[in-house]
């Protein structure tokens, strides 16, 4: 892609490891909360070296502008790159469950819980906890939220919730 221009008339040269660094200094920039200078990385990232991770931040920063669609899209380009990316899944079940669609979400959810490679594992089975307790179904919300603990025992909040769906709905 060597010779491109960029919409001010800059003539872009990035390597494959130009193209990383973007994806990183994007990152830092969400890390700040800075949305738009992110999402012009992310995207420049995306045309030099695609990458599942870059998809996958791509689509959060869509998903604050409520444009969950849009984020599921990048985010099932992210599965096409790399089916073992768990994020990815785990954040396709996420904007479905924002559409209001738990059906559709839990097995993005699902498949985000097999995924060989997963930044924060207890995620979708606190995300299906979240769901089965919206749904009243309490036993199987304790045992995904229980699974989740064995990620995070230091979760003094989910331990809580543990805790108090034991007492009110004992098995």
């Amino acid at each position: 892609m060597e010779g491109e221009r960029m919409a001010d008339g800059t003539l872009l040269n990035l390597s494959h490891r130009q193209g990383a660094k973007l994806l990183e200094e994007a990152v830092s920039l969400l890390h700040q909360g800075l949305l738009k200078p992110a999402k012009n990385k992310l995207e420049l990232a995306l045309r030099w070296q695609p990458s599942a991770e870059a998809y996958t931040h791509l689509a959060w920063v869509l998903s604050f502008e409520h444009k969950y669609q849009d984020a599921i899209a990048l985010c099932e380009k992210a599965v096409e790159l790399d089916c073992e990316f768990g994020n990815a899944y785990n954040d396709i079940g996420m904007y479905y469950m924002k559409l209001g669609d738990l059906d559709a979400a839990e097995p993005w959810l699902e498949k985000a819980k097999k995924a060989a490679r997963y930044d924060k594992r207890q995620t979708p089975y606190l995300n299906m906890g979240r769901i089965f307790l919206s749904r009243c179904q309490f036993s199987e919300a304790l045992a995904e939220f229980e699974e989740a603990l064995k990620y995070e025992p230091e979760n003094i909040e989910l331990r809580t919730v543990v805790e108090r769906i034991r007492l009110k709905h004992p098995r």
